[in-house]
């Protein structure tokens, strides 16, 4: 008898993006993870530390910007991950991520797309 322990789940791709951060791939959406033991990041669930499912993401050299929906109560806000200090900020309104934005020309600089889209570029 043979057991396939595993054969059922599908392991993530990874794209890096900035940083010791990537984004990944799941069959069921996309998470930000840091993709080397470096990154200091992990989120308090096992989604990353943004703690949800990427819906659209732009990132340079060392900020990503991400508007994730939360795996725990499901709310759709936006984050900011700076690489290189290794902070976290949010969860925005789309009215405070906007106030940031504005705020700081480095975060309007950064073209946000559909995650799909980022993917595939």
């Amino acid at each position: 008898m043979v057991l396939l322990a595993g054969c059922f789940f599908s392991s993530p791709s990874q794209k890096k993006i900035a940083g010791d951060y990537c984004l990944e791939k799941w069959p069921r959406g996309f998470i930000v993870v840091g993709c080397s033991f470096r990154a200091k990041l992990h989120g308090e669930t096992d989604n990353g530390p943004l703690d949800g499912n990427v819906l659209r993401i732009g990132w340079n050299d060392h900020l990503i910007i991400a508007q994730r929906k939360a795996v725990v109560g499901g709310s759709v806000a936006w984050m900011i991950l700076d690489t290189k200090p290794e902070t976290l900020e949010g969860p925005f309104t789309d009215v405070e991520f906007e106030e940031k934005v504005r705020a700081n020309p480095e975060l309007g600089a950064i073209d946000l797309k559909d995650v799909a889209s980022a993917w595939d570029e």
